[in-house]
């Protein structure tokens, strides 16, 4: 057993991160921020989708904020939210560019490849037509 385990922790070790462009969070036009994020774990799957304190089901927002401040990073693999920025990602930021990055995160939802590199945008709108 222990071979098997030792054989799945290594193929999560050498998973590529995987990255999301975002023009709308960018410096500039031309500089998009870039987002990036490792695979989830079963431990990151039971902290996203955790019951509230009340026990009653995480809702969709909570679960996609929960996503995207938990796993966010940037190229260099710092963290690019804490808990302190659920109030501003909740309620001053646009909530279809959370839900893109919080969808990459949680499914890859069409909008990164195989490789791990975030579709630009109109491929992710052909791809959606197309699908």
């Amino acid at each position: 057993m222990t071979t098997i385990l030792e054989r799945a922790k290594a193929h999560y070790a050498g998973l590529p991160r995987l990255r999301l462009s975002v023009p709308e969070w960018g410096s500039a036009p031309d500089k998009p921020a870039v987002i990036t994020w490792t695979p989830l774990t079963v431990r990151d799957q039971e902290r996203i989708y955790a019951l509230n304190e009340d026990g009653s089901p995480a809702r969709a927002g909570q679960i996609r904020i929960r996503a995207v401040i938990l796993k966010a990073c940037d190229d260099g693999e710092a963290k690019l939210f804490d808990d302190m920025a659920e109030h501003d990602l909740r309620h001053n930021v646009d909530g279809d560019i959370v839900g893109r990055v919080a969808n990459a995160i949680l499914y890859s939802a069409g909008l990164v490849d195989k490789t791990g590199d975030g579709k630009p945008v109109d491929k992710q709108v052909d791809d959606a037509k197309n699908g």
